[in-house]
């Protein structure tokens, strides 16, 4: 049956899930206000789409060996810091769009992937520990809820102070947010708060246990579900910001366009419903028909056009259902004793997505015109629709 009413976005029945969704919202806020900063600046500095796909291959590589080595840091430091060190590299990382220009954008990009990666291992781990797996669904899409305020005014905002107030404006401001996060889990960590205490589990060597995660069929199919998902997610994040002006839009209507964008995910309780109803495996199915839609659509205009943003939109909304219960298969199936070192290989999607959607870009622009790329996203949510049919009914 369907809840009586959706929960307001300042009420979570859980504390440590209200709490786990307040830092959520504060390091999200942190990286949102770059997301449509980044790409217009590296686009300015290095002068072609190819060579911005590049910086970006660049800066994945760096923040897929940081998330391999996710294991190693939590055996050698206690998983407080190492979330610290992920927060830390967000201020680092608006330093170095400050002060540094041209190639080095890769460096910065790398490290805003590597504090994403690290933060989203982290988060992960203290929600499974904190949260029950019944309710999973309910407390992932409120989380959700608070990342969609997030997202709905930092890309606009972050180019507007660009473009308005001063170039470093946005990243001064992503600065303060991060340190803002790092004092809230801090507070979290100091206190009695029950989403932020000593882990119950231990890390090993994710290098180790990829192959181990890699033969388990319904963990391949969680995988493909995130990565597919989160390719799609960078591609719009480059690349649909970079559309936006080629099709003879300004500079400002780029962080608009991802703003609202972003504010699909406020609808986040309305998929939670309709994941009720029709249940986590049909619902993701759902999404991946709809980017595929949106792909297949852009592919077939071509250059870019005003019209061709109805493609985007489409596509964006089949991947923001799939935002609410995409981690859900994972977390459903992994087992309790492999939760630490799973969660590892699990979330180096965000890292092989941020590597892959570039470099295949890249790699199409070789030799294709750039629609090519689109029909490729649309093949692959196609493909991953297909194994998500393999889930048990339960999921």
């Amino acid at each position: 049956m369907f809840p009586r009413r959706v929960q307001p976005i300042w009420y979570l029945e859980f504390t440590g899930a209200r709490s786990l969704a307040r830092l959520g919202f504060l390091e999200t806020s942190a990286r949102s206000i770059l997301s449509g900063v980044v790409p217009l600046a590296a686009l300015e500095a290095l002068g072609d789409k190819q060579s911005v796909s590049w910086a970006y291959v660049a800066g994945a590589a760096l923040a897929l060996l940081v998330t391999l080595n996710l294991g190693v840091l939590e055996r050698r430091f206690a998983r407080r810091w190492v979330t610290t060190l992920g927060l830390l590299f967000l201020v680092v990382a608006a330093a170095v769009f400050t002060f540094i220009e041209g190639a080095w954008f890769g460096l910065g990009i790398g490290l805003l992937a590597s504090a994403a990666s690290i933060f989203s291992v982290t988060l992960s781990l203290f929600i499974m520990e904190s949260v029950s797996k019944t309710e999973l669904a309910r407390a992932e899409s409120n989380r959700l809820v608070y990342a969609g305020a997030a997202w709905f005014v930092g890309p606009a905002g972050g180019v507007w102070l660009y473009e308005s107030v001063a170039e470093p404006a946005p990243f001064v401001l992503s600065a303060t947010l991060a340190i803002a996060a790092l004092a809230y889990f801090w507070a979290l960590r100091l206190g009695s708060n029950p989403a932020i205490t000593t882990p119950t589990t231990t890390a090993t060597n994710p290098i180790r246990t990829i192959p181990r995660y890699f033969k388990q069929r319904y963990l391949r199919i969680a995988y493909a579900v995130t990565l597919v998902r989160a390719m799609f997610w960078v591609a719009i994040f480059i690349y649909g910001s970079i559309y936006v002006i080629e099709a003879g839009l300004p500079n400002w209507a780029a962080g608009v366009f991802l703003s609202c964008i972003a504010a699909l995910l406020f609808f986040a309780p309305v998929v939670g419903k309709m994941t009720d109803r029709l249940g986590t495996r049909t619902t993701i199915m759902i999404g991946f028909g709809a980017i595929a839609l949106g792909m297949t659509f852009l592919s077939a205009l071509g250059e870019p056009t005003t019209l061709g943003l109805a493609g985007w939109v489409i596509s964006a909304i089949g991947a923001s259902i799939i935002d609410v219960v995409g981690n859900i298969p994972f977390m459903r199936t992994v087992k309790r004793s492999d939760r630490v070192p799973m969660t590892t290989v699990f979330s180096s999607w965000r890292d092989v997505s941020a590597l892959a959607a570039p470099a295949f870009a890249a790699l199409v622009l070789l030799a294709f015109p750039f629609w090519v790329f689109y029909l490729l996203l649309a093949v692959l949510a196609l493909l991953t629709a297909g194994s998500v049919s393999y889930l048990p009914r339960r999921i």
